[in-house]
C-alpha cells in the first residue's frame, strides 16, 4: 500500500467542513492504519492526531522529553517564527513567561513504538549525513545542545520550521484528496477523539494544555453533542431493561435517593 493510500484509509471517515475548527471532525476509532512508508512525517502527524499538541510544541519535542520507561511526554517550549527568525519559546500558550509550568502527558504504547521507529530512522540519517547542525536559539548559551525529534530534511539537526511543517501537512492532505486545512486542526481532531473515547473532559483539557475546560467545550461542541446523544441512548436502554424486569419499576431504586428524609433534611 502506498503512503497516500494509507493516509487516505486513515481519514476516509473524516467529515469535512469549511470551518477551520471543524474541518477534521471525526476519525476512525484506531489510527494504527496510518502507515506512510518511508516518510519522516509519520511520527509527527500521528502524534498530532493522537495527543493534540500545538504545532509549535510538537516541533520543539526533544528525545529527553520522551520517557519510554514511564510512558510519558514532557511538553516544554515551542518552536515559533518570531520576526522572521526561528525561535525556541520557553513557555507555552497557557503558561506565564516568569514561571512556566511544563505539562506531562501520557504516551500510549503504540505511539511509543512509532517514536522508536522514528528514532531508528533518525539515527540512520545521522550516520549518512555529511553534517548535522547543532542549532540553538539566539539567546541560548553556546554549550546548549538540542536533540529534536523532528528535524529539517534540508538542514539535518535543525528543528522543522512552522512553514515547512504546514507544507508537509498540506501535501499529505492533497495526496489524500482532502481540502486545505492548517496543522492545528489535527489538535481539534485529537480532542474530539479523546472525548468520543469517553475520557474525562478535565483530563482532555490537561493533555491539551488548556487552562480550563471552557475552551475545550467551545471547540469540541460537536463531539460533546455526540456524547449527549450516546448518553440518551444509554438511558433509554436502561429504562427499557428495568421496565421489562418483573416486579420492578424503572429507576425505582435510583428515585428513592431523592426522597426527603423524615426529619425534613435532604
Amino acid at each position: 500500500m502506498t503512503g497516500g493510500a494509507a493516509f487516505r484509509r486513515l481519514i476516509d471517515e473524516f467529515h469535512v467542513h469549511s470551518d477551520d475548527v471543524d474541518i477534521l471532525r471525526t476519525i476512525q476509532p484506531s489510527i494504527s492504519g496510518f502507515l506512510i512508508q518511508d516518510s519522516r512525517s509519520k511520527a509527527r502527524f500521528i502524534y498530532a492526531l493522537e495527543l493534540g499538541p500545538r504545532p509549535g510544541e510538537a516541533l520543539a519535542l526533544e528525545w529527553p522529553h520522551i520517557d519510554f520507561a514511564e510512558g510519558s511526554i514532557l511538553i516544554c517550549p515551542q518552536v515559533q517564527t518570531v520576526d522572521k527568525k526561528l525561535r525556541l519559546v520557553k513557555y507555552t500558550k497557557t503558561d506565564s513567561k516568569a514561571d512556566p509550568e511544563h505539562r506531562k502527558i501520557p504516551l500510549p504504547g503504540h505511539l511509543a513504538d512509532i517514536f522508536r521507529e522514528h528514532r531508528d530512522l533518525q539515527l540512520h540519517e545521522m550516520s549518512r549525513a555529511s553534517r548535522w547542525e547543532e542549532w540553538r536559539d539566539e539567546e541560548e548559551a553556546d554549550d546548549v545542545v538540542h536533540a529534536f525529534v523532528f528535524n529539517s530534511a534540508r538542514r539535518p539537526g535543525r528543528p522543522i520550521t512552522p512553514a515547512g511543517d504546514a507544507q508537509q501537512w498540506t501535501r499529505l492532505l492533497e495526496v489524500a484528496g482532502l481540502p486545505h486545512a492548517k496543522p492545528y486542526t489535527a489538535r481539534h481532531t485529537a480532542a474530539s477523539r479523546m472525548i468520543a473515547a469517553g475520557i474525562d473532559l478535565t483530563v482532555v483539557a490537561e493533555i491539551l494544555g488548556h487552562a480550563d475546560i471552557k475552551t475545550l467545550i467551545k471547540v469540541c461542541a460537536h463531539a460533546l453533542e455526540e456524547r449527549k446523544r450516546a448518553a440518551a441512548g444509554l438511558l433509554e436502554s436502561a429504562w427499557a431493561s428495568r421496565a421489562s424486569a418483573p416486579n420492578s419499576a424503572p429507576y425505582e431504586a435510583e428515585s428513592s435517593r431523592f426522597q426527603p428524609s423524615r426529619n425534613g433534611q435532604g
